[in-house]
């Protein structure tokens, strides 16, 4: 039943005086501009529009499935009491970026306390022997729902997109039993049981923000591959397993090109897999906390892989600051892993394997992990083309600084100030790679770490002096440039391409420092007159 909401003094009937007829009319005018919708519970399908917002739920609400509803951008639909929403059938409930669709409660009292009482949440249900068209949400607000945001059992015809699914008494979003969804481009922040719950489901999920949830960012059970792309997990916090993201028995999760941070758990602040499988690619462990294992904790026949992967600066109140691994395989390729700690040992991995589990690391970078590398218990892993501090036995292996850019500034890249020249300027981890494996993308030996250094994004700098001595740097260069080896030379220009002098200097020292701030960025030569005013070149880069 659809019942609109009549003002109670538009109401009143008998006759009135005249003056106050009037005051009544100008009242019942401007109260007539704000209209809502009572639906009173059962079975609801159709059109719900904006000139009938907002929609008050005053009962239990179903969507049958031959059922539709479709819903118009700025709609609300308020809940008055601990009421549900089941789709069986199909909605289509499109806001806009302006103009959000908002599902909520009328009263949020005691939320923050526990003796909340609000709606149940949406539920899509898809027992039925065929499928219904797609629904779709998109553009919308769900909150303060008493159990889940969203709740979905085996029902795949789903896209959320844009949708911003907040404070909620369970999960976010709770996927299970085959529902394959598609989510894109949401944000599910401060829910009390964690952002995304999975069961034995194939969700895809891109460009999303996961935070500041009071539990696991991601969790995952049951058989199903979830496929993460383009993300944020931030700030979670669990009392349990995997502050980040936590995989239980036989679920099998992918994150690619996704940043974990500032999350904490007991086990595992980035991640936590047990008895499952998680797939690391292109992504960042930064900044997490837990007793053991702060970036990754990983046990019980558990396999882990990494590839292209930056795990810096997490912290354990015990063991592994970057991993603690037990009884499970993993593989870490071109990985950096650095400025890690953990209070009683191994800041960089902590490794109890049995003959019956490997671990291997290829291409990576293990240095400045405090108060060791490396822990090692029972089977020793398999470390080849890698930077380990201290030293590790394996063929192409290094100990050497690995030269990264600014890592005050959180940046691991690998630097080679004075390139092409094989000098001290270049990281010992350029080129440094295992050689039979594929090249990096410009062409070169595979680097060892996270980041390769892109020998084609600069052009080459190629001296034409005639002395080793001197030396320009740094090359590429953003606002200064410094000279040295001058003791011969009188006089340093910079000249563009088209030979057009943009600086002069005379040489008074054995050294020079140029401002370049105010040159476009490009390429320069630096030319240099010694005694006889013969004239040497040499090619900079201004970026």
């Amino acid at each position: 039943m659809i019942s609109r909401v009549v003002p109670p003094k538009l109401q009143k009937q008998g006759k009135m005086k005249k003056g106050i007829t009037g005051v009544i009319l100008l009242i019942a005018i401007t109260l007539t501009s704000f209209s809502q919708t009572i639906i009173n519970g059962g079975d609801i399908f159709g059109n719900w529009g904006i000139s009938e917002s907002p929609y008050l739920i005053d009962g239990d609400i179903t969507i049958p499935a031959e059922g539709k509803l479709t819903i118009a951008p700025g709609v609300e639909i308020i809940f008055q009491g601990n009421y549900s929403f089941t789709i069986i059938g199909r909605i289509d409930a499109r806001g806009s970026a302006g103009d959000s669709i908002v599902f909520t409660s009328a009263d949020t009292t005691g939320f923050s306390t526990g003796t909340y009482n609000g709606w149940k949440g949406i539920s899509f249900i898809g027992y039925t022997s065929t499928q219904p068209g797609k629904s779709i949400l998109d553009f919308c607000k769900i909150e303060y729902s008493s159990n889940n945001g969203i709740f979905v059992m085996d029902y795949s015809n789903l896209e959320i997109d844009n949708c911003n699914i907040a404070n909620n008494l369970e999960f976010g979003i709770s996927i299970n039993e085959f529902s394959d969804i598609i989510i894109n481009s949401i944000k599910t922040n401060d829910n009390y049981a964690g952002g995304i719950g999975i069961s034995s489901s194939n969700p895809v999920i891109s460009n999303f923000e996961i935070s500041n949830n009071y539990g696991s960012g991601i969790s995952a059970n049951g058989n199903g591959t979830s496929t993460l792309l383009n993300g944020i997990i931030s700030g979670n916090n669990t009392s349990s397993n995997g502050g980040g993201v936590n995989v239980g028995m036989d679920a099998n999760i992918v994150l690619n090109n996704v940043a974990i941070t500032g999350n904490s758990a007991l086990n595992g602040g980035g991640v936590s897999c047990l008895m499952g499988y998680v797939t690391l690619i292109n992504s960042t462990i930064k900044g997490n906390s837990a007793v053991y294992g702060a970036g990754i904790n990983a046990g019980y026949m558990s396999s882990v892989s990494l590839n292209h992967v930056l795990i810096v600066r997490n912290q354990a109140s015990e063991i592994g600051g970057a991993f603690n691994i037990a009884e499970s395989d993993i593989t870490i390729v071109n990985s950096t892993i650095s400025d890690n700690m953990a209070s009683t040992d191994a800041g960089g991995i902590f490794l109890n394997n049995s003959s019956l589990h490997s671990a291997t690391v290829i291409n990576s970078i293990f240095w400045n992990d405090a108060p060791v590398e490396m822990t090692i218990i029972n089977e020793l892993p398999e470390i080849s083309y890698s930077d380990i501090e201290s030293g590790f036995n394996g063929e192409g292996n290094i100990d050497a600084d690995p030269l990264f850019t600014d890592t005050d500034e959180g940046d691991y890249t690998l630097q080679w100030e004075n390139y092409p020249a094989s000098d001290f300027t270049k990281s010992p981890c350029i080129d440094s790679g295992n050689p039979s494996l594929a090249y990096d993308p410009d062409g070169t030996t595979t680097d060892m770490g996270a980041f390769f250094f892109d020998q084609t994004s600069l052009t080459a700098v190629d001296s034409y002096l005639n002395s080793d001595d001197i030396i320009a740097y740094p090359n590429p260069a953003t606002d200064v440039i410094n000279v040295k080896g001058l003791e011969n030379y009188k006089r340093v220009l910079i000249t563009n391409l088209l030979g057009s002098v943009v600086k002069d200097n005379m040489i008074t020292s054995n050294m020079i420092t140029m401002n370049i701030s105010d040159l476009e960025s490009g390429i320069y030569l630096l030319v240099l007159y010694n005694q006889n005013g013969t004239a040497f070149k040499k090619k900079i880069v201004k970026r």
